[in-house]
């Protein structure tokens, strides 16, 4: 089985995709009501006090994959710096959902997701709880809550642009406004055939962005804020089916952001890989990108288990290096990474009567994320970033730079490296049984816009 990231120009037009620009439209629904399809709404969020909140709105339950009919699901996970997780779900009838046109608009009974490019809100009641747990967000939050009387059986936002909001039990009422332009590699859709009826889609409208608002936790609100990112995922294959692992990683170095997604396909399509960067600047621009596996040399430094020895295995350490078009490199390295929590398995079923059994590990990581950008001399500006032979200019002073230049006869071959290294967070999702594999090469066309 072949996986190909769609990336010519008949595929833009057979897709109805503008090549230089994302569009709100693609933040609509993109999936039928079919079998093995699905769809996902997910913004993940470190929020200033240090606590993991991930919000996702889906067309299906993943135990649902394979049946035809829709089975939405809003789920909301929140993971302490401590590790304790509070996790909650409900689960709403398809005739009781909507789903708008021209951008974001769902409608999952009384619970939302609307806006466009630039800004969302997010809102959730009766949510149900999974255990009595409701310390993932700090005690020091909840305090602020109670001093500043905030009623406990209800969250309000009454915003001048927006309608208040009431929650009951469980439940959100969040704003997302955007930091920087969406990312799409090429069409974003990878053809796991010659028709894309078999295909898988990424998109991040909001790569980074800042978040406001309150959750309630069994009744208890506490207003917080922190930095998110928003993904839109859609397939019309099983994602077991589809790839073999997908690691996911977005951290800030003062005013850059990478964003950072490894997907390798399933064991069908001989593990093929999409090594996918970006790295935005201080205004939100993309400065630098690539997809291809002929740019990126990676290295495994460490692999574990989580869990007991039969635990789904991840990274411990790992470093994608990219060639830049300047004789340069952009060097990433997540190390010393631990799970955050127990991984969440999700199990499901396709085929006739539900026979293939299958599933999804998803392992939240924690660790030290290093940035390393080495590029002539000749590049203008000390922390410039070159794309496309573009020089982008940065002046923000990182944490840790350690600066070096390289010794050459020829003074044009001189190189500076400079260094960012700060905490980062991960997320692995692995559908097989393996994680260092070995990799087939990439399919790539002959006409790449």
């Amino acid at each position: 089985m072949d996986m190909r990231l769609m990336n010519d120009m008949e595929d833009y037009q057979r897709l109805g995709l503008n090549p230089k620009k994302v569009e709100d439209w693609e933040a609509q629904r993109r999936s039928p009501r079919a079998r093995n399809a699905w769809e996902t709404w997910t913004v993940g969020a470190t929020l200033d006090d240090g606590t993991l909140l991930d919000i996702t709105y889906a067309t299906k339950d993943p135990a649902h994959i394979g049946s035809a009919d829709d089975a939405p699901v809003i789920d909301l996970t929140l993971t302490g710096p401590d590790g304790t997780v509070t996790h909650a779900t409900r689960s709403i009838e398809a005739d009781r959902c909507t789903f708008g046109e021209g951008g974001l608009d769902l409608g999952f009974d009384d619970c939302h997701a609307r806006g466009d490019l630039r800004s969302l809100r997010l809102t959730a009641t009766d949510l149900t709880l999974d255990s009595d747990d409701t310390s993932a967000i700090s005690d020091e939050a909840a305090d602020d809550q109670t001093a500043d009387g905030e009623d406990t059986t209800a969250g309000e936002t009454d915003d001048e642009d927006d309608a208040p909001y009431t929650i009951h039990g469980t439940g959100f009422d969040l704003h997302l406004d955007t930091q920087a332009r969406p990312l799409r590699p090429a069409t974003g859709i990878f053809d796991y055939g010659h028709d894309a009826r078999s295909c898988v889609g990424w998109l991040s409208p909001m790569p980074v962005a800042t978040i406001s608002g309150t959750i309630v936790i069994d009744g208890m609100p506490r207003h917080v804020t922190g930095h998110a990112r928003h993904t839109h995922e859609w397939g019309t294959i099983a994602p077991s089916d589809a790839w073999n692992h997908v690691l996911t990683v977005t951290q800030r170095f003062h005013g850059m952001t990478l964003t950072l997604v490894d997907i390798t396909g399933a064991h069908r399509t001989g593990y093929i890989r999409y090594p996918m960067i970006f790295l935005t600047n201080e205004r939100g621009i993309l400065a630098y990108s690539d997809t291809l596996d002929t740019h990126c040399h990676s290295t495994v430094t460490g692999t574990a288990t989580a869990g007991d020895d039969e635990g789904a295995p991840y990274p411990t350490g790992i470093t994608y290096t990219f060639d830049t078009p300047d004789n340069g490199t952009i060097a990433y390295t997540l190390a010393d990474t631990e799970p955050l929590g127990d991984a969440a398995t999700l199990r499901y079923a396709t085929g006739a009567f539900g026979l293939k059994k299958h599933h999804i590990d998803t392992i939240r990581l924690t660790g030290t994320g290093t940035l390393a950008i080495t590029e002539p001399q000749g590049a203008r500006g000390r922390h410039a970033i070159v794309s496309h032979g573009t020089v982008i200019q940065s002046d923000d002073t990182p944490d840790t730079t350690d600066t070096t230049v390289d010794s050459y006869d020829d003074p044009s071959l001189h190189a500076t490296t400079t260094t960012y290294k700060g905490p980062a967070v991960a997320t692995f999702r692995i559908t097989g049984k393996q994680f260092d594999v070995r990799h087939a090469p990439q399919i790539v066309t002959e006409y790449v816009y």
